[in-house]
């Protein structure tokens, strides 16, 4: 007997509903079959008026056990590719895929709110990372320009947003952050660890104002210009500048 039905095989083919109740279930810490199920409702994303897919839903759970079935979404358990974001929030718009479009200086901004996000659980810092990376658009839908000062009024204006969107961007910004650690592998250096001791890994995302402090004045201008270069090209170049001292 075949029962077909189609559910997501990746992060980035989650919908916004799917990924916000995804990023909620992980972060309320379910496990084993527990969870192995609740993710299975959530990908197949059947409404309460479609009767014909819930009963063929109910059919396949008669039939296959949920320990086969999670095979089929066994992305939701590995690394977390996400690198794409809820399109829009307070009517702001989001980064590009992979923060494609961010400035160092956003990235700086975006990474400490990230960082103390993860050391305290202040689910305040996952809305200073909104409202760094949202942002509205202007002439030719070209990205307006971060500004620090704004920071404060922007962060209270999000004093709604529930915490299952504010959980969905970290989990984008987690996989963004991810694709930039491997593309950079000098500037994002991965932990070295001893026989017995786990090194902490280096938040060097942390450290992304004083890079640009070191390099103002160079290749990319003064201070706001260094500041205001998008973070790939910024990164490229400090990625090229650490692989020649290594050579050295």
């Amino acid at each position: 007997m075949k029962v077909g039905i189609t559910i997501a095989t990746a992060w980035n083919d989650l919908t916004p509903r799917q990924l916000k109740r995804v990023c909620w279930l992980l972060h309320k810490k379910y496990k084993g079959s527990s969870l192995a199920l609740l993710l299975f409702f959530v990908l197949v994303d059947v409404k309460w008026w479609q009767f014909l897919k819930f009963l063929k839903i109910v059919i396949i759970l008669l039939l296959v056990p949920i320990s086969e079935l999670v095979t089929y979404y066994s992305f939701i358990y590995s690394k977390t590719d996400l690198t794409t974001f809820i399109p829009k929030i307070n009517d702001w718009n989001a980064p590009q895929d992979r923060l494609s479009d961010l400035s160092i200086d956003e990235l700086a901004h975006a990474d400490d709110a990230y960082l103390k996000y993860k050391s305290t659980g202040n689910i305040g810092y996952l809305r200073v990372l909104v409202a760094v990376v949202y942002r509205e658009v202007g002439a030719y839908n070209i990205r307006l320009r971060f500004v620090k000062n704004e920071l404060d009024a922007r962060f209270k204006q999000l004093n709604k947003i529930d915490i299952k969107t504010l959980l969905a961007v970290m989990r984008s910004y987690e996989g963004c952050r991810a694709h930039i650690e491997q593309k950079f592998p000098r500037v994002f250096p991965k932990p070295k660890s001893t026989n017995k001791t786990k090194v902490k890994k280096n938040k060097v995302g942390s450290q992304f104002s004083k890079i640009i402090l070191e390099l103002t004045g160079g290749k990319f201008g003064n201070y706001a210009e260094t500041a205001n270069t998008n973070a790939y090209i910024f990164l490229a170049d400090f990625e090229d500048k650490l692989s020649k001292q290594h050579k050295l």
